[in-house]
């Protein structure tokens, strides 16, 4: 149990969206042996966690957009959802979080 920043007491996880049921990108929603080939597959890492009832997380490159979801299925679709319209664009202002090369 680790505190988190809603003030409460939770599970806290650290995933990657990919995989059979963990998808996310250009085939979301489809089984990874369902995919066909050459088809391609966008991965994202995330940070989850249950607090009470319900399973809270955001995307690692974008820490400011938090969701949840009432299974951990459901939150990972919510983050598919929420990845689709930050990337897709057509949201002015997103902040997100990537590396920096120095030398």
């Amino acid at each position: 149990m680790v505190n988190n920043p809603l003030g409460g007491a939770g599970s806290l996880g650290y995933g990657e969206l990919v995989g059979e049921t963990e998808r996310v990108g250009s085939r979301v929603g489809t089984r990874a042996n369902e995919q066909e080939e050459g088809a391609d597959v966008t991965t994202t890492k995330m940070v989850y966690w249950q607090e009470d009832e319900c399973w809270l997380g955001y995307l690692e490159e974008f820490p400011d957009y938090w969701t949840q979801g009432e299974t951990l299925d459901d939150l990972k679709q919510h983050l598919r959802d929420i990845y689709a319209d930050l990337t897709s664009g057509k949201l002015p202002g997103v902040r997100r979080v990537t590396d920096l090369t120095l030398a």
